[in-house]
């Protein structure tokens, strides 16, 4: 299915303030990432690197990552790679910098640009849309790349290394939060089949609703 997450760094903060801004808690349990769906490591620099398993983390709000901004230097993205999905976001004292994000598996050639790019990451732009647009889509995602490639000079991260080795601390949500993440295929299941129970039984209200009106007027 290939390889999917959401993350960010954060420079001079502590995880206790991280935790908190995010509206999750440190549970104290540790071990390697992929035992949990929302993990945090310090890296050897001191910065922390946040990780969960689900690309579109609610706890990686704009909102809440605008306030983890305040705290220092931070940058986050997302990468998903079986429908070509990915950003990068620099921020800068509670807002977006600037940012790219790409939608692949629509658009070869999407590309979401917002704030104006440093002109060194602009010019990485302008070539991998002309790669792109001269290379054609069977040739690869340039664009899906661009995003990647900007997690080692600009995040100063290793994206084979960083996002898997190491050992990482819990962070959780909260067992409601997490009972309604996990339980959402299941109430949308049920709401479907609600609906079509209250169309039916509507249908046969309108049904006898017709009946007695033909009567009254004694067509029936």
């Amino acid at each position: 299915m290939g390889r999917g997450l959401a993350w960010f760094t954060v420079e001079g903060a502590e995880l206790a303030g991280i935790a908190n801004a995010l509206d999750v808690k440190v549970t104290g349990r540790r071990g390697a990432r992929e035992l949990y769906p929302l993990a945090a490591r310090k890296l050897a620099d001191g910065r922390w690197l946040v990780v969960s398993s689900n690309c579109d983390e609610p706890a990686f709000s704009v909102k809440k990552l605008a306030v983890i901004s305040r705290m220092g230097n931070t940058f986050s993205g997302m990468f998903e790679e079986h429908v070509m999905a990915s950003s990068f976001v620099a921020w800068g004292k509670g807002r977006k910098a600037w940012s790219l994000k790409h939608q692949g598996d629509d658009d070869p050639l999407h590309l979401k640009i917002t704030g104006k790019l440093p002109k060194d990451i602009a010019a990485l732009k302008n070539a991998a849309l002309e790669r792109q647009r001269s290379e054609g889509e069977a040739e690869g995602d340039y664009l899906y790349e661009l995003s990647m490639d900007l997690i080692q000079p600009q995040a100063r991260l290793d994206p084979n290394a960083d996002f898997d080795d190491g050992e990482f601390e819990e962070l959780h949500i909260g067992f409601w939060r997490e009972l309604w993440r996990r339980t959402l295929l299941w109430r949308i299941l049920l709401a479907f089949i609600a609906g079509c129970l209250a169309f039916i039984y509507g249908m046969r209200q309108v049904g006898k609703l017709l009946d007695w009106l033909l009567r009254l007027m004694g067509w029936h």
